[in-house]
């Protein structure tokens, strides 16, 4: 059997020490900041019961936020109706994932920590 790796080792100048170790990009990730025209707010982070969804000068037509656990398994979605929408949750202590879309475009992602 053959075996191939997509890792690639890391290359480093000067003195380092080797422990073997391999860094590699795999395409999954959460993107802060869509576009920097959106100025969006998602607070307090972290946050107990509750958090603060300001969209601030966007158009909330349609808007609607998804939290997903540490796993992608959607865990809350909620529509935003007004710029500034409160949220409650019960969710337990953790790390979570946010997606906020407007007429299914995505217009900001992000990382929330409940306490």
């Amino acid at each position: 059997m053959n075996f191939t790796s997509a890792l690639a080792p890391r290359v480093m100048s000067g003195p380092a020490n080797d422990i073997g170790a391999f860094e590699f990009n795999s395409g999954v990730g959460v993107n802060e900041n869509l576009s920097t025209e959106n100025e969006i707010s998602v607070y307090p982070n972290p946050s107990e019961n509750y958090f603060n969804v300001d969209l601030k000068n966007n158009s909330i037509n349609n808007s609607v936020i998804i939290l997903y656990d540490v796993l992608g398994k959607e865990v809350k979605r909620q529509k935003i109706s007004e710029s500034k929408t409160n949220i409650q949750h019960d969710l337990q202590k953790g790390i979570y994932f946010y997606t906020i879309s407007s007429d299914s475009e995505k217009i900001r992602s992000g990382k929330l920590i409940v306490q």
